[in-house]
């Protein structure tokens, strides 16, 4: 397992003249160092190919995001992600080789860990400023375990990935081995008091609502609507709250996460429809 900073080649091509006029050539050049990495996201995350991506590119403001990486880098310590990975290996009993990137991207994502030839966890180092880098870690690990072990993703369901995320929101808590008080579970779902307390007072409708659309194939549309932050959608990532309902449930009737990240998602849905009864 290697820990790879692409802090240094991201500022490589972006301390060049002429940023504003050929920011696209300069961040093509960045991308193709790590093209295996990013077009992984661009098409499992973005769900979309490289030329909306480079709309995207020409919109960004670059200086910016070098600011805020830079502000990431001075708090974060390679030496406790690379604790934190170990721990979090022994926990899963995880043999795989993989690497862990802290790359500079388009300001979206805070991490990710996607189906991929080899393994890997990706880090947005514009977007950790205020970030608990090792929630989210062992939030991403979960991911990692759990599309390197199983077969069942290669069209992923809305519901696959609701019982995804509630395994791996509910991880930081478990393998930290805290208390599943509200006050933990908010922060682990990184939502506002606001927002959580609309996620408690919505909860019939949620549930609801994304049971019928749980055996859909996961589209743009859908993952807009239940998965990502849109200050437009009502009850935005609504499918991470659904996900920790799930698997809080079983994990109180004495099941254990690190068994249930490796168990199917129809076994899972099965055991929890079954105890919900």
């Amino acid at each position: 397992m290697q820990v790879i900073n692409g802090y240094e080649d991201f500022k490589l091509a972006f301390s060049k003249e002429g940023i504003p006029q050929n920011k696209l050539k300069y961040w093509m050049d960045y991308h193709t160092k790590y093209e295996m990495i990013f077009n992984t996201i661009f098409k499992d995350l973005y769900m979309t190919d490289l030329e909306n991506v480079k709309v995207m590119v020409e919109g960004t403001d670059f200086s910016e995001i070098m600011r805020k990486a830079e502000k990431s880098l001075e708090k974060i310590s390679i030496k406790a992600i690379k604790e934190t990975i170990e721990k979090c290996i022994t926990f899963f009993n995880f043999q795989q080789e993989f690497d862990v990137y802290l790359l500079v991207g388009l300001g979206h994502i805070d991490g990710t860990a996607l189906k991929a030839g080899k393994p890997f966890i990706y880090l947005g180092l514009e977007r950790l400023t205020n970030t608990d880098v090792e929630a989210l870690i062992i939030h991403e690990f979960n991911h990692l375990v759990r599309f390197s072990t199983l077969k069942e993703f290669e069209n992923l369901s809305v519901g696959q990935l609701v019982i995804a995320e509630g395994l791996a929101t509910l991880s930081p808590l478990v393998v930290n081995k805290l208390e599943f008080s509200e006050k933990n579970i908010k922060k682990a779902l990184f939502v506002s008091e606001r927002e959580f307390i609309e996620f408690n007072q919505y909860r019939e409708k949620i549930i609801n609502r994304l049971n019928n659309d749980f055996d859909k194939r996961l589209t743009p549309a859908l993952m807009k609507k239940y998965f990502m932050k849109n200050e437009k959608a009502e009850l935005c990532r609504s499918g991470y709250f659904y996900g920790v309902h799930i698997i809080k449930l079983l994990l109180d009737y004495g099941w254990k996460l690190e068994d249930l990240t490796v168990l199917s998602s129809k076994i899972i849905l099965d055991e929890y429809f079954k105890t919900n009864d």
